[in-house]
């Protein structure tokens, strides 16, 4: 019966022993990793991030070093409405860990404290997983409704005409019955899918003609989109150097100029648009000058291929990296409407020369782009039999809703 006794004791004893080692490392455990809280927040119209965080439980103090901390590596002007923040406190006594801002789904700035007590940010992207995909249809209305009605974003069907925008006018010439296919990225993060990427092939049959691009890099890095003959679909030029623009004055050799109140030649185009709407480069080139030029106030002239000089007047602002000597490339931003120098509205003064002569630029029969290299035709070749593969494989989907229908593929 002793026995017994004290071998039931040694059990109690072992028991009550082991739980409070177990207790001991569980309190271990929680000063380690104390219990956390997180709450969330999102910018709202006319907010900036300090006055959003003044309403927050922050201290002053602690709201103050993470605006100081974040404007250090990221705009704060950047903020806007919609955008996503989130504090992790612990969870007994709300003191502060962390301050996560989400600059876009899949990049964010972290904010927490080092043992010193300093605040340190670092900077966090999630990596973003590509995927082919191919979408196919055909036209029962237009090209937009074609395209969206399978869940695909506008900025696809816009990229998509404008790569045919020298063959095929979109608003007039697509009739009912009309297909399209189309191979391009798609990139997702965590399984989510998060933007488009680049179109890597294109066709378009229109009334029976077939149209085909193909999206090609050279060996010096050149991207461009090529016909199946290796020539370029697009022209050196741009149409305008404006998306948004109405011709307010066109090339003359007599024109009643409002300010000075004569007649004199205007040798260019005026392209009336909102102060700010973006002026782009109508071709690859060299800034030959960025600057104020007298009555064409802030003013930008570039140097292109085969002897033509483009020039763009009356701008409010240059864009960034703009300035004498840059390079630049067509469809490239180089700045923005305005009204400097001798102007009556905001507007584009654009000028274009050939040699010493200013020549009609809407007369012009636009030069064609250079075609591949010779010595990159082999490459071009490979990547187009590519490509059509996967524009076949497309077709031999049937459309879902006998408008259009895509796929995923691993093929890059």
């Amino acid at each position: 019966m002793t026995k017994k006794l004290l071998a039931i004791l040694l059990v109690v004893v072992i028991i009550i022993a082991g739980a409070g080692i177990a207790y001991r490392r569980h309190l271990d455990y929680q000063r380690q990793y104390p219990p956390l809280q997180s709450q969330t927040y999102t910018l709202e119209e006319g907010d900036t991030l300090s006055s959003s965080l003044a309403e927050t439980a922050l201290t002053e103090l602690q709201s103050k070093s993470i605006i100081k901390v974040i404007g250090t590596v990221f705009d704060l002007r950047k903020c806007k409405a919609g955008d996503v923040y989130e504090i992790v406190s612990l969870k007994d006594i709300g003191s502060f860990v962390k301050f996560i801002y989400y600059v876009s789904p899949v990049s964010r700035y972290e904010i927490s404290l080092d043992t010193q007590q300093n605040y340190l940010i670092n900077k966090i992207d999630t990596p973003l997983e590509k995927k082919i995909n191919t979408l196919q249809g055909s036209i029962k209305n237009n090209l937009y409704e074609a395209m969206t009605s399978s869940g695909e974003s506008p900025e696809l069907v816009l990229s998509f005409a404008d790569i045919f925008s020298y063959e095929i006018d979109f608003l007039t010439d697509p009739r009912i019955d009309d297909t399209f296919s189309v191979v391009y990225e798609k990139y997702y993060a965590n399984g989510n899918f998060v933007k488009n990427g680049q179109i890597l092939a294109a066709r378009y049959i229109n009334s029976d003609q077939e149209h085909l691009a193909f999206f090609f890099e050279d060996p010096s890095g050149h991207k461009d989109f090529y016909a199946s003959d290796a020539k370029s679909l697009r022209k050196a030029f741009l149409r305008s150097p404006l998306n948004y623009r109405r011709i307010s004055s066109f090339f003359t050799r007599r024109r009643w100029h409002p300010i000075l109140k004569i007649y004199r030649p205007h040798l260019g185009i005026d392209y009336s648009a909102p102060t700010g709407t973006p002026v782009a480069t109508i071709g690859d080139g060299t800034i030959m000058f960025a600057g104020w030029e007298g009555g064409f106030g802030r003013f930008i002239k570039i140097r292109h291929p085969n002897g033509y000089i483009s020039t763009y007047g009356h701008l409010s602002k240059y864009a960034k990296g703009i300035r004498s000597g840059a390079k630049v490339t067509r469809g490239e931003v180089i700045g923005y409407v305005g009204s400097s120098g001798l102007s009556t509205g905001p507007h584009l003064d654009f000028r274009l020369m050939q040699g010493r002569q200013f020549i009609n630029f809407l007369a012009l029969k636009l030069p064609e782009a250079s075609s591949i290299p010779s010595q990159a035709k082999a490459q071009f070749e490979q990547v187009k039999k590519e490509r059509l593969q996967q524009l076949s494989q497309s077709l031999q989907t049937p459309p879902a809703t006998g408008m259009s229908a895509g796929r995923d593929t691993n093929k890059n």
